[in-house]
């Protein structure tokens, strides 16, 4: 049986748009949290999401925050222990809880997520500051997979990447379990695309109209 050209290269076109991934960093339109806490917590410093664009009290501890963007996704990665770079004013580039917070990233449409990238303090327990002992991912509001974070031993700030798998998703959850009294985050990355999602839709209209050229080209042989 001899295959059209045509089909050829309509069919590999269809798997082309199903498949195209094109990878790099993928930035979320807002995430909402609880603001990060300070001096009213027993901070030595306030702790708080100062640059935050959305809705809620950037100087309040805990106040719920929704609809922007702020510390987490301006692209600055201290290098620094808490105690180094955070001030009174609470500008400093961590936010810092003592709870146990669930930040809720949103993306314009589906995405692809192939990692996520955690930017954290590890003072080794130096004003009560640590790693989280686990990190909980939910996508879309499933049910969330958990993975435990190993404490290295040197007392610097760390990055801890969570593999999706090119998970294809509108929202993601993440939570922080602390380990100690504090935990401090900086950055939240994420890598995957924005280009060649599934649309499964476009991609059959695509082969069903192609399809009903080729039965129309054999009517007339």
């Amino acid at each position: 049986m001899k295959t059209h050209p045509l089909l050829v290269l309509v069919g590999t076109g269809f798997l082309l748009s199903q498949t195209a991934f094109l990878a790099g960093f993928v930035s979320p339109t807002s995430y909402d949290m609880p603001n990060g806490n300070g001096h009213a917590s027993g901070g030595t410093f306030n702790y708080w999401d100062q640059e935050y664009t959305g809705a809620g009290s950037t100087t309040v501890d805990n106040a719920p925050l929704s609809g922007g963007l702020g510390n987490l996704t301006d692209g600055v990665i201290p290098t620094d222990n808490w105690h180094l770079v955070e001030n009174h004013a609470g500008t400093g580039p961590y936010v810092g809880w003592t709870l146990d917070p669930t930040i809720t990233f949103n993306f314009a449409g589906p995405v692809y997520i192939d990692d996520i990238i955690l930017h954290l303090d590890d003072a080794n327990g130096f004003g009560g500051v640590q790693l989280p002992s686990a990190i909980s991912v939910s996508v879309d509001g499933g049910l969330p997979g958990v993975q435990v974070v190993i404490d290295p031993v040197t007392a610097n700030p760390i990055a801890v990447t969570i593999d999706l798998n090119q998970t294809v998703t509108g929202t993601i959850d993440i939570g922080l379990k602390r380990s100690s009294f504090w935990v401090f985050l900086s950055e939240v990355q994420f890598t995957g695309a924005t280009s060649g999602v599934p649309d499964a839709g476009s991609g059959w209209m695509m082969l069903g109209g192609s399809l009903a050229f080729l039965a129309s080209i054999r009517r007339r042989r």
